[in-house]
């Protein structure tokens, strides 16, 4: 499957919270580009949501053990970008598994399922360890495909902003 490139037209918002959400991307993504973690962190705090100050392995941990009375577990990523949509703050995370000494994981803001790659994939902003995350693009270029089939889990937190 070949990724859709970023659009060049500014996304359609769907709600109030959304556009809070996309504005906190915009805001963070620069100081943040070269970290994933960093950048989800640094977006939540601005939205008002406490997480740790983590690699993402940790951070998907934390989340994950929140699931049902703050985060709950969001069953595709159809759905994922949906939820966003409606102004829900999304996240898309995937553990690293390698067993090496520093894992890492990645994670990724999902913002909205507008022209998302063949129908699946929804839109988002993310830093990238080692490199320069996207933003405004469509995940799929933030994983691997084969984690894409399955390794990669969604959350939206339970309050709309």
């Amino acid at each position: 499957m070949s990724p859709i490139p970023p659009l060049s037209a500014p996304l359609p918002i769907h709600s109030p919270g959304q556009e809070k959400i996309i504005n906190a991307c915009e805001r963070h993504w620069n100081t943040h580009k070269n970290n994933c973690s960093g950048f989800v962190y640094a977006v939540a705090s601005n939205l008002g949501i406490s997480l740790p100050h983590v690699k993402a392995n940790p951070m998907i941990d934390y989340i994950a053990a929140w699931t049902t009375p703050t985060w709950w577990k969001v069953s595709s990523p159809q759905h994922a970008g949906k939820y966003s949509e409606e102004g829900y703050f999304v996240v898309a995370g995937l553990k690293d598994e390698s067993g090496s000494q520093n894992p890492h994981g990645h994670m990724v803001v999902v913002t909205s399922s507008h022209e998302s790659a063949n129908g699946i994939y929804p839109r988002g902003y993310w830093g990238k360890l080692g490199g320069v995350g996207m933003k405004n693009s469509t995940i799929n270029w933030a994983f691997e495909a084969s984690d894409l089939a399955g390794g990669v889990t969604y959350w939206r937190h339970m309050a709309r902003r």
